[in-house]
């Protein structure tokens, strides 16, 4: 006589507990692939608007209006303010900080997702957030010659 095999409430358990173990120590080596692999199309992206006659640029906020929101002397935020980048637009949360920008610099704009912009940061070329609100103004100019387009 055979016997059937019944799969019974500790199979699942141990099923369930092995994905969970799983997940645990798989998600961290998939995030690192998965952010390595924007960070690559990011450059790809950026390498390619910097090819064209034509690219919107951001300018962070000035050394003025820093000066104002701080009441810190002008020569302290011209050398030291900076703003921080951040892995994802601020709808989606925090995040980490990923890079940093000086103010009153200008830098390409990668993507737009609401109230933020995709930059590649002038100061350590690193890709991140930034919100508009530590924006100035966007304009367009040529990446190469760095004069205004028509």
């Amino acid at each position: 006589m055979i016997r059937k095999k019944r799969i019974g409430i500790p199979h699942v358990v141990v099923f369930i507990l092995t994905l969970a173990l799983a997940d645990y120590l798989f998600s961290p080596i998939f995030e690192k692939i998965f952010f390595a692999t924007s960070k690559f199309i990011d450059k790809r992206v950026l390498r390619k608007l910097k090819e064209q006659d034509c690219t919107e640029f951001l300018l962070s906020l000035d050394k003025k209006a820093a000066f104002d929101k701080t009441e810190i002397s002008k020569g302290w935020v011209t050398e030291n303010w900076m703003f921080n980048l951040w892995e994802k637009p601020s709808h989606l949360g925090k995040g980490l900080a990923v890079g940093r920008m000086k103010c009153g610099t200008t830098a390409v704009i990668i993507d737009k997702e609401g109230d933020d912009y995709k930059i590649c940061s002038p100061y350590d070329d690193s890709i991140g957030w930034i919100n508009k609100k530590q924006v100035s103004f966007t304009f367009y100019q040529n990446p190469k010659t760095q004069k205004p387009c028509n």
